[in-house]
């Protein structure tokens, strides 16, 4: 089944015109998440201080906004005051930072802060929300 629009396409391949002969050698990409792995770099260090906590998570059929919703459920904050540098994809394994916001309340424990298809890796508190992150892409089959 194709996982973009949901079809089932039985063709049977072998059985087409081929302007070369039939392929010799056949290929299956993105088979399971960790197929093509994604990884956001902050491009600093946190300061390890701050009314920020940067967490670094690794998804799993997961989407960004959802994971930034429960974080910020997690950690006692509004939605708004979790912040990410842009969306990863829930088909991938990717690992992320999120910022938290914590204005005043104290660091939640990390460990705390994960979600069914959510791992923590990490949290650090910060100064100030980070600007956008660098992606790091690689494909691991």
């Amino acid at each position: 089944m194709d996982r973009q629009t949901g079809m089932t396409c039985n063709v049977p391949w072998k059985n087409l015109p081929w302007a070369y002969g039939y392929p010799g050698a056949t290929a299956r990409w993105r088979v399971v998440p960790e197929d093509f792995l994604v990884e956001e770099v902050l491009g600093f260090e946190p300061a390890g201080q701050g009314q920020h906590v940067l967490v670094q998570v690794r998804k799993r059929g997961t989407n960004t906004p959802w994971v930034a919703r429960e974080v910020a459920r997690l950690a006692g904050v509004a939605s708004s005051a979790v912040g990410y540098s842009g969306l990863k994809d829930r088909h991938a394994g990717p690992t992320q930072w999120l910022s938290v916001d914590l204005a005043g309340r104290s660091e939640p424990d990390g460990s705390s802060l994960g979600a069914e298809g959510v791992e923590v890796l990490g949290c650090s508190p910060h100064g100030s929300p980070p600007g956008p992150g660098i992606g790091r892409f690689r494909a691991t089959r």
